[in-house]
């Protein structure tokens, strides 16, 4: 890794081969010359962001103010369960059945 004018540190092509080859991952030297113009484009705009002024701002969580509202957890009784069972598409007893989401196929 390299400094430049600005105190920003540059990779070189061979850094990124030496990366590649220590992650055990070929990188041709197109995909090497490629990847060091990304890693190095990111490292100066990560350098511009440190130069931006925040002292006096505040954290923000969302840019429209919404706030998550939190309600306890609590157990609600129905009294017409088998009228709600009645309109489900598939159901065991008194338990509703749902689709598979999960592939149990290993391959």
């Amino acid at each position: 890794m390299a400094s430049d004018k600005e105190n920003v540190t540059t990779f070189t092509t061979e850094e990124i081969a030496q990366l590649g080859s220590l992650a055990r991952i070929n990188i041709t030297e197109q995909e090497g010359q490629s990847l060091t113009s990304d890693l190095n484009a990111i490292v100066h705009y990560v350098a511009q962001l440190q130069e931006v002024h925040t002292e006096n701002i505040e954290p923000l969580g969302n840019v429209h103010g919404a706030k998550n509202v939190f309600r306890k957890d609590t157990a609600s009784y129905y009294a017409n369960v088998d009228a709600i069972l009645e309109q489900t598409p598939a159901r065991s007893g008194r338990l509703i059945q749902v689709p598979l989401v999960v592939d149990h196929d290993e391959n």
